[in-house]
């Protein structure tokens, strides 16, 4: 049933597209920080940049890195701009064919390492 059809649909919801509803939402949603994000069995490969990048400028707590593999990262395997905050756990992480960790935010953002991680 399209929107204009529904009994329930206001005027305003006739009005809009579905793509500039997302788009309110994706704008407003910037502010607030990011809870459980999981993230599990990845293979990135040559990667241009980094193989798995984390910024802020609003934290993020409770990240989930599980079972990814970085294979020739451009620049990092795993690299947390400065103005990243918050939390991830990380198990079976293996970075190869480049760099691993590099985190310039030591004491805005940590890592807590399972098992199976290498590389970094």
């Amino acid at each position: 049933m399209s929107p204009t059809s529904s009994p329930t649909a206001s005027p305003d919801a006739t009005a809009r597209s579905p793509c500039c509803s997302r788009a309110r939402t994706a704008r407003s949603s910037r502010s607030r920080a990011a809870a459980s994000v999981v993230a599990r069995d990845l293979r990135i490969e040559d990667a241009t940049f980094s193989g798995i990048h984390v910024q802020g400028p609003h934290p993020i707590s409770g990240l989930v890195l599980d079972d990814i593999v970085v294979e020739g990262p451009g620049t990092m395997g795993i690299l947390i701009n400065g103005n990243a905050q918050g939390d991830a756990q990380a198990d079976a992480v293996v970075v190869t064919g480049g760099p691993g960790l590099q985190n310039d935010a030591p004491g805005a953002w940590k890592f807590s390492k399972g098992a199976g991680n290498r590389g970094w």
